[in-house]
This record gives C-alpha cells, sequence and structure tokens, in this order.
C-alpha cells in the first residue's frame, strides 16, 4: 500500500457550522464562483511524519474528491517555517506546500493551511509562554513565518483560510489569557482579532 497519510478534517465542521449559521440554505453563507453554497468537507494532509517528508501526487487527490472532499487543510509545520527562534526554514517546504496547492486546485479542492508546533519537541509550558509574551521574538519568528505563506498566497484563489495556530496551550500561567496574534499588514488579506 502506498505510504500516504491522510486524516479526516474534523477541524472543518465548525466552518461550516459557521457558514450555515452565517447564512444558511437560504442565504449568505459561503459561495463559490458560480454562486452555489459550500458546505466544507475533506482532509487533513500532513507534512511529514516520523519517517519524513510525505510526497502526494495528482491521483491521490482525485481520490480525495471521489471520496466526496471539497477541502485540504494542509497541516503546516512551525519549524519547517523557521518560525521558532534558532529553527531554520527548510529550503524545501514552501515548494512542498506549492505543489500541495497545485493538485488540490487542479483537482478541485480549496485549501486552508494549519500550523502546527508538533516539529518543535519539546514545546513546554516554558515555550508557551515565550510565545504569548514575544521573549526571545519567539511570537515575531512565528508571523514571519506566517507572513512567509500569506505573501506567497495572497493571490491565490483556492486558498480559502488560514488556522493559525492549532491548539495552542496556557503556559505556565493557565489564568493567563491567550492573546491573539497580530495581523499582517503585507499579506494583502485580513485577519479578526479576538474579542
Amino acid at each position: 500500500m502506498k505510504h500516504m497519510l491522510i486524516f479526516t478534517a474534523l477541524l472543518l465542521a465548525p466552518l461550516a457550522a459557521w457558514a450555515l449559521a452565517e447564512g444558511g440554505p437560504t442565504g449568505g453563507g459561503i459561495r463559490d464562483e458560480q454562486g452555489r453554497e459550500i458546505v466544507p468537507g475533506g482532509y487533513v494532509a500532513i507534512t511529514e511524519d516520523g519517517k519524513g517528508t510525505i510526497r502526494y501526487t495528482p491521483d491521490d487527490y482525485r481520490r480525495m474528491v471521489r471520496m466526496g472532499a471539497n477541502f485540504q487543510v494542509i497541516r503546516t509545520a512551525l519549524g519547517r517555517l523557521g518560525g521558532w527562534p534558532g529553527k531554520e526554514a527548510d529550503p524545501t517546504c514552501l515548494g512542498q506546500l506549492d505543489a500541495m496547492v497545485r493538485m488540490g486546485r487542479e483537482a478541485g479542492l480549496k485549501t486552508v493551511f494549519k500550523l502546527v508546533v508538533y516539529d518543535l519537541r519539546p514545546l513546554g509550558n516554558e515555550q508557551w509562554d515565550a510565545l504569548w509574551r514575544n521573549s526571545g521574538g519567539s511570537q515575531d519568528a512565528l508571523m514571519a513565518a506566517w507572513n512567509k505563506v500569506w505573501i506567497r498566497y495572497k493571490d491565490e484563489p483556492s486558498v480559502f483560510g488560514y488556522d493559525l495556530l492549532n491548539e495552542p496551550q496556557c503556559g505556565l500561567d493557565a489564568n493567563w489569557p491567550m492573546p491573539c496574534m497580530p495581523s499582517a499588514p503585507a499579506s494583502g488579506r485580513s485577519t479578526s482579532r479576538c474579542s
């Protein structure tokens, strides 16, 4: 069996609920280029695992669509983007994302990028505190990594959204409210802040 790890994207359920709440079947909601309402459903496409980089083919993407997907969520690793102090960007990372976005678009899928910290082990309470307080430039490094992605795909119509930080943790002070990341003005896209 071909080495392929794709997981059902349950995280798209909140997006689908939002789309229905915004307009439901009779109005608003999220619409495609033909005006049809979109109910997001699809897969998380991982970029690496413990054995290395995952490579997909156009056949993999056509299979996703045959199975009913209209979205892919690309699990994007913060360390591979060079988004943590002391971590160098993997020079192949953006090329891999380009290929995944292109194959998804050609198969008819929209793309959401999901930033994960799985490649920064251990990432414990002290590191989360550093992120929230921007100690050592950790938040600046994260935003610089995102900015690379935002600028690269700002004009790509198949890129639908961004999960800015998957499963953030509170750090040592559980009472500290997790701040929202600032928006990236160079991206050409707006991001909302938490209220």
